[in-house]
């Protein structure tokens, strides 16, 4: 008679892990896919908070709005997937023009920025499932006669200009 020692798994065994598992992987990863957009998401909501804080410092200092990219980049480097924007000196202007995006160093997001009485900023996901909806958006803007300003992060939806409360007429 042959003494047979089991050292292994059964069948039954090894299909429910593999089972458990599954389920398991399909519940996280959705909600780690949603993690990183919204952890990306809180870098340009940074980016948009220094652009407001060098406008109104250049503002302050130049007795003008800024007009160029290389203009705010003289307050505090602004960096792009290209590197940094070249700082605005007396006889040349550094950068594109501020109606012209940039794309912020991780290329997840591209940043716009409208210029008037009030500076609007919008930063746009450049990831393909967040472009069609504009999901994960964020808009800020920046009142240069109060210094009032504000930003509102879209996440499942839209961010809507209308919830910015830096100008009571806005």
């Amino acid at each position: 008679m042959l003494n047979r020692t089991n050292t292994g798994f059964t069948l039954t065994e090894l299909l429910t892990a593999i089972s458990i598992l599954g389920i398991l992987s399909s519940v996280s990863l959705p909600i780690f896919t949603r993690q990183v957009a919204t952890t990306r998401q809180s870098e340009a909501q940074a980016i948009l908070a220094q652009l407001q804080i060098s406008t109104m410092a250049y503002i302050d200092e130049f007795q003008t709005p800024p007009t160029h990219w290389g203009d705010l980049s003289r307050i505090s480097t602004i960096m792009t997937e290209k590197g940094p924007v070249e700082a605005s000196t007396r006889d040349k202007k550094g950068g594109t023009q501020l109606r012209e995006e940039i794309t912020i160093p991780n290329e997840k997001y591209k940043i716009k920025i409208t210029t008037g009485k009030d500076f609007r900023y919008e930063a746009l996901s450049q990831q393909e499932s967040h472009k069609a909806e504009n999901l994960f958006n964020i808009i800020a803007c920046l009142n240069t006669e109060t210094g009032a300003t504000d930003i509102v992060k879209g996440n499942e939806t839209t961010a809507d200009q209308n919830e910015l409360t830096c100008n009571p007429s806005t």
